[in-house]
This record gives structure tokens, C-alpha cells and sequence, in this order.
């Protein structure tokens, strides 16, 4: 394909315009960050590092690397893996086969309830598990089910039109029920071995453990401990028929800890002043992230800085002092400080830049002109539009097996 001067085809601006104005799949998915402590003493900076994941997950634009899920590639741990069994139970269900679809439910739902972002899929799944352990006659279940859904979705409906008037009312009584309980629940979280613990009541982090999480309701709730190079812990909590319960966090190892704590000695001990882009190759090919947030606790301020894997650069950097925010304030400010003058997206790559039309026809358009980080528009559609054939009759550039090359003519 050659390009013509003054002329675009048809299909390289199709393409052009649907790259760029985000169209494809591949620009629809948010940029994989993750963040982690260069110190050994990881209890100084744990909890701020969970904060800020939290902070991540909550922006929309970005999504925070699980590190159990990656470092251990279990079904029982990855939230991936929590989906696709989602999606199977449904088939089961769909196809009548009621057991595999309540084992499928049962297992996705213990996994998605622990993750604040994707509670829609976990209500679709104690949703559905209530409804098959109605089909199934199992009352007891079915009713359990129902007090875990109402935890996360209090005002729940099915909506379905082919669900029987005996299940609607089953689920209309389970939230009668709930109605008006005691607030003098309490869970103690402990841990085995010293290993910071992140505590997530009902999908939302809570602490570090050892933890004492008083005046819940006396319902169900869900707790999952994470601590990263370990297994999470997920386990649903009945408060309805005791008062208190214990749990202790003992850290199953991931398949891949030691190889992670490995790359995590090379590190170097401070986040300023330090070339991270060597130490950070080997990172990337583990965590398989686009960014990486590193932080420190160094004479009384939290050293951050966020790099660019994509590209092995460092991409900005920030110093806060550690006792005049709290841990979730802290991790606020470190979050705009290293997101507020770059792309999300691009974190390294040059900013699009805003130039003004000239004289009236700005003010009636309303419009601005865009250059990416003073790119001509030739030059990004030599980056999006691929080129597989070049043909045998060009002069003067030399054609090898599997290349393609684009000229544009002005």
C-alpha cells in the first residue's frame, strides 16, 4: 500500500480514527500498575502500599496488580480465574446441571465477595446460587446464601421473570430478618508469622493484622488476609449465632515467593537518587504490569516513584513527610502527586498539547486542534496503521522476508 499525496484511504483513516478515539479493544483495557515496598522492613510501608492499591482500584483509569494471584497462578486465588468460573457455573445452570452449577457458584462467589471491584459479579453469583439451591429443595442453603447476597446488596432483587413466588418470598423474609440486629459483633484478626497482613472486610481493606474489628452487625461477612508472596485467605464469618470469632492468618507460600523476594533484594534501598531501570526488567517479566510504584520510608518521609515498564523509565517521583497525614491521606496525596502532570495511560510518552485556532473561528467552533506531544498526524498514523505488503516495485529500499515499511509523499 502506498500513500498518495494529499490523499489517505478510506480504511487507514478507519483505522486511524478508531486506534486513537479508543474504538478497539485494546485501548478499552486500563493500564496494570503495581506497587510494592524497596525496604526490607516492609511493616514500615505496608499499609500505606494496600492503601494505595485501594486508591488505584477506585480511579477507573487503572486497575492494581494482585500479587497472590500472579506470584501462585491458582484457581482459588486469581480473581480471572474467580470470573471463568463464574461463567461456567451459569452454563451449568443454564443446562439444568444444578450440583456443578451450585460447586461453581459456591467457589466463585468465596473469591469475588473479597474484591470491592467486582462485587456485581459476586452478587450475580449469590444471586444465582441462592436460585439453584432453591431448585434443589435445599432450604437450609438456600437461605444462607440469601443472608450472605443481602450483606452486599441490602435491597436485592429477582428480577428474573422465571423465578418461582416461593424463592422471591424466601428472599423478601431473609431481609425481614436482618432488619433491626445487634451492632456488638466482633472478629479478631491474628497472624502466625510475622508477615504484614492486609485485612479486607466485605471487600474493603480495613488494616493491617493483628486486627480487632468491632461493632459489625450480626450478620455474615466476609474477610479475606492478604500478604503478598502468600495464598489470600478467603472465609465467610456467621456472626448471626455467636458473638465473636477469631482467625488466624498462617500464609500459605506462593509457587513463585522466593523467586519475587529474589528480584525484591535487588531493588536499591532508596526510591531518589537511584537508577531503577536495570533492577526493573526483571520485575516487569514477573509482574507483567505497564507501571510499577516503588516506595520507602526514609528518614521520616515516604519516598515514592513511578516508572514506566513499558518503556524502562521513570516516569515522576514525590517525598511526603510520614506523621502529618494519616495512611489513606498519605496515600491520596502520593497518588495525585505522581498521576497529576502525566498520562495515565502513557505515563513517559509526550502530553497532547492544546493550540488554540486562530481569530473567531475557535469561538464559534468550539473546538481544539490536537498534536500528540508535537507529532505530525503522518507521523501517528505511521505508528497505528500496519503495513504487511510492500510492493516489488519501490526504489531505492531494500525489501526483507516478514517487514513492511509506509512512505508518505508530501
Amino acid at each position: 500500500m502506498r500513500m498518495h499525496e494529499g490523499r489517505w484511504p478510506l480504511a487507514s483513516l478507519c483505522l486511524f480514527a478508531s486506534i486513537v478515539y479508543g474504538a478497539g479493544e485494546v485501548l478499552a483495557e486500563r493500564p496494570v500498575v503495581f506497587i510494592t515496598a524497596t525496604t526490607n522492613d516492609r511493616d514500615a510501608t505496608s499499609e500505606l502500599i494496600w492503601c494505595l492499591r485501594e486508591r488505584i482500584h477506585q480511579s477507573n483509569q487503572l486497575d492494581s496488580r494482585d500479587p497472590a494471584g500472579l506470584l501462585d497462578g491458582a484457581a482459588d486465588q486469581s480473581v480471572t480465574s474467580a470470573t471463568r468460573t463464574l461463567r461456567r457455573g451459569v452454563e451449568a445452570f443454564s443446562a439444568f446441571e444444578l450440583d456443578e452449577a451450585a460447586r461453581k457458584f459456591e467457589q466463585a462467589s468465596l473469591v469475588l465477595v473479597g474484591w470491592k471491584s467486582h462485587h456485581d459479579k459476586a452478587i450475580q453469583a449469590l444471586s444465582l446460587l441462592g436460585q439453584t439451591y432453591a431448585a434443589l429443595g435445599e432450604i437450609a442453603m438456600r437461605d444462607r446464601v440469601w443472608r450472605r447476597l443481602l450483606m452486599l446488596s441490602p435491597d436485592h432483587q429477582l428480577r428474573d421473570a422465571s423465578v418461582s413466588p416461593s424463592t422471591r418470598k424466601s428472599l423478601q423474609k431473609a431481609r425481614r430478618d436482618l432488619r433491626g440486629l445487634k451492632r456488638n459483633g466482633r472478629i479478631d484478626v491474628k497472624r502466625s508469622r510475622k508477615m504484614p497482613t492486609a485485612v479486607f472486610l466485605n471487600g474493603q481493606f480495613v488494616g493491617m493484622a493483628p486486627l480487632q474489628l468491632k461493632g459489625l452487625s450480626r450478620v455474615t461477612h466476609h474477610l479475606r488476609l492478604s500478604s503478598d508472596g502468600y495464598k489470600h485467605d478467603n472465609a465467610f464469618i456467621d456472626l448471626e449465632h455467636r458473638r465473636r470469632a477469631r482467625l488466624t492468618y498462617t500464609g500459605a507460600s506462593t509457587a513463585r515467593r522466593q523467586l519475587y523476594a529474589q528480584i525484591h533484594r535487588q531493588l536499591p534501598r532508596r526510591v531518589f537518587g537511584s537508577e531503577f531501570e536495570g533492577f526493573l526488567r526483571e520485575l516487569k517479566a514477573l509482574v507483567v504490569s505497564d507501571q510499577a510504584i516503588l516506595l520507602s520510608r526514609i528518614d521520616g518521609h515516604y519516598e515514592a516513584a513511578l516508572f514506566d515498564l513499558n518503556r524502562d523509565r521513570r516516569a515522576s517521583q514525590m517525598r511526603i513527610p510520614v506523621d502529618t497525614f494519616s495512611v489513606q491521606d498519605a496515600a491520596s496525596r502520593i497518588f495525585s502527586g505522581l498521576y497529576e502532570r502525566i498520562d495515565l495511560v502513557a505515563p513517559t510518552a509526550p502530553r497532547a498539547q492544546t493550540l488554540p485556532m486562530a481569530g473567531h473561528t475557535l469561538e464559534r467552533a468550539g473546538t481544539n486542534w490536537w498534536l500528540w506531544g508535537g507529532l505530525t498526524a503522518g507521523l501517528v498514523a505511521a505508528i497505528v496503521i500496519p503495513i504487511v505488503v510492500w510492493p516489488e516495485s519501490s526504489s531505492g529500499l531494500d525489501r526483507k522476508a516478514g517487514t513492511g515499511a509506509v512512505i508518505f509523499r508530501y
